[in-house]
């Protein structure tokens, strides 16, 4: 029996991350945000969703989360930020 992973953060690192995760063979559930496409992948590729992350963690014994953390008003995407531009200070 294999180890149950759950993920939260399905964007653009997340994703692929968790995608990587199931294709290893490991049961995976994943929790989105705002975009149903990247869950709905992964569904389809054997995952299960979680209602919420409180249920997502009671169904595993390991847990990843993926955040970017911007300014609502940034038009830049985390995964444009670079060293010479790095991510805003504290709220």
């Amino acid at each position: 029996m294999s180890d149950v992973i759950g993920f939260i953060g399905l964007g653009f690192m997340g994703l692929g991350m968790a995608s990587n995760i199931r294709k290893g063979g490991y049961d995976l559930w994943v929790k989105g945000r705002r975009n149903r496409a990247p869950v709905e992948s992964l569904v389809s590729q054997g995952a299960q969703e979680a209602a919420s992350p409180r249920e997502m963690a009671e169904k595993n014994a390991i847990s990843f989360t993926c955040a970017c953390r911007t300014r609502r008003r940034s038009k830049r995407p985390c995964a444009a930020r670079t060293a010479s531009s790095p991510a805003p200070g504290p709220a």
